[in-house]
């Protein structure tokens, strides 16, 4: 490519220089954008582990069968409270099971599995703890 003056070449060569520098910023700002998104996305996933432990903790802590139902209790505040389909559906699962297996309740663990089936009408766990009746 043969140019008609240095000035042109100049010219074209700042253009390309300023176009990579546009598409470098543009690169940088879609990364800052990823990484608070990143960052948002830890720290929910810290509080879902911080709450399973929490969760697990008290199922441990009441296994005393007069303690099981403070549990269920527990669980039913907190499936309440919950925003996201999949945490209320094994919040449920488990309530179905302590009522069923521990507190022989099971017109309680019905209702726990078909609220399960309501967000998740094929769950296999609901279904199967439905037919056990």
């Amino acid at each position: 490519m043969t140019y008609r003056s240095d000035e042109e070449a100049r010219r074209l060569l700042l253009a390309r220089l300023h176009e990579r520098a546009t598409l470098a910023d543009e690169l940088e700002k879609k990364l800052a954008v990823a990484e608070k998104e990143n960052s948002a996305l830890r720290k929910r996933v810290s509080e879902l582990q911080s709450r399973n432990a929490n969760l697990h903790r008290s199922i441990t802590d009441h296994q005393q069968p007069n303690k099981y139902s403070q549990t269920v209790a527990s669980l039913w505040v907190l499936e309440a409270e919950e925003q996201d389909p999949q945490e209320r559906v094994d919040l449920l699962l488990k309530i179905g099971h302590l009522c069923e297996r521990k507190l022989d309740d099971r017109e309680a663990s019905e209702r726990a599995y078909r609220a399960v089936l309501e967000l998740d009408p094929e769950n296999a766990r609901a279904l199967a703890g439905l037919k056990q009746r």
